[in-house]
């Protein structure tokens, strides 16, 4: 998993794993009720009180994880929310992760958490929401109850529900959606794709936030896109040079490294 820095402010974190004492699928349970067993809480420490191990989710694009048995029973995934604001996640269990068309046989289910970061740098959680899927999709909401903060957003699949010989154990999709359709009322910061300023940098994700100056007469400038930095990069040509001089191995090692690029070939 990728670390994110953990900020005082509404984060969310997306956990998918096997569940252990579900039972079975069910209907969807309504918002913030406690319906069913408690969820198993999200990791209370970790080996940096500067980062969280948890991948980042953006609103509204849908993305792809897995869960695997006996490695890794949880997956977590982290977005922003202004307190207040309501989301909805909705994780869809699939065949495997090379058939990616839906499995309405697979039963998963969820929760919400919210925590508080202590100065050790652990966490403590207390579950506030939980729903069960149907038809193998799970649509879970939550609130964010303050900025101050930390949001865990929970999903776990039922093992009775998928062939454990096979790894990773469920694959999924998952996206999230702001309550009326507008992430900019949730989102603490700008999505991928969307307009921003280099410094301060306004860009969601945690230090994968990364807003981007375009090349050419814009390069090394203030204004630019958000770019997700999660990606893996190759070594594979051509070099780029960066604004602070530094000779990278591509643009997308650039990128990753959060350094704007002044343009394509090595550094004088």
């Amino acid at each position: 998993m990728v670390a994110r820095s953990v900020r005082v402010r509404s984060l969310v974190v997306v956990v998918i794993g096997v569940c252990a004492a579900c039972g079975g699928g069910g209907g969807a349970a309504p918002p913030d009720s406690l319906a069913g067993p408690a969820f198993p809480s999200p990791p209370t420490t970790n080996s940096d009180p500067q980062l969280t191990p948890f991948p980042w989710v953006y609103y509204d694009e849908t993305d792809h994880g897995s869960v695997f048995e006996n490695i890794a029973p949880q997956w977590f995934g982290e977005l922003s929310a202004h307190a207040g604001e309501t989301f909805t996640a909705t994780v869809t269990a699939l065949v495997s992760s090379e058939n990616t068309s839906p499995d309405p046989s697979k039963k998963i289910d969820g929760a919400v958490f919210e925590g508080v970061v202590q100065g050790d740098g652990s966490f403590v959680w207390t579950e506030t929401a939980r729903a069960f899927s149907s038809g193998g999709v799970l649509a879970l909401t939550g609130t964010s109850h303050g900025d101050a903060l930390l949001h865990v957003l929970a999903v776990e699949a039922d093992p009775s529900s998928y062939d454990s010989s096979i790894s990773p154990a469920v694959s999924f999709t998952y996206d999230v959606a702001c309550a009326g359709g507008d992430h900019a009322k949730c989102a603490l910061g700008a999505q991928p794709g969307e307009a921003c300023t280099v410094a301060p940098n306004d860009c969601d994700g945690g230090p994968l936030a990364y807003c981007v100056a375009p090349e050419g007469s814009g390069a090394c400038g203030n204004a630019g896109t958000c770019l997700r930095t999660d990606n893996l990069c190759n070594s594979l040509p051509p070099s780029v040079c960066t604004c602070d001089g530094t000779t990278e191995l591509n643009e997308c090692w650039a990128h990753s490294d959060h350094e704007q690029i002044r343009h394509d070939g090595a550094c004088p």
